[in-house]
């Protein structure tokens, strides 16, 4: 029987993307500045088009920042009354 302590395991996992993250610090302080802004232009892109797919997958509610809603909102208050 193999026993494996994921809390352990985990606690691992975060110090080797600890130690990553030094080293890639370390790389990075070494670019100019224009090429720090394409790597982040470049990671902005990818996550924008990773969302975009997430959202073709499972469609979601844009209309809080679009303003295209389904249906016409409520014109008037429609919170209900509290008494303390």
């Amino acid at each position: 029987m193999n026993f494996v302590d994921k809390d352990l395991l985990s606690v691992q996992e975060a110090r080797i993307l600890m130690e990553r993250a030094a080293q890639a610090k370390e790389a990075l302080a070494a670019f100019p500045q224009e090429k720090l802004d394409r790597i982040a232009a470049a990671m902005l892109e990818a996550a924008r088009e990773r969302l975009s797919q997430m959202a073709s997958e499972r469609p979601v509610c844009t209309a809080c920042f679009t303003g295209d809603y389904p249906m016409e909102p409520p014109s008037g208050d429609i919170r209900g009354s509290y008494e303390k």
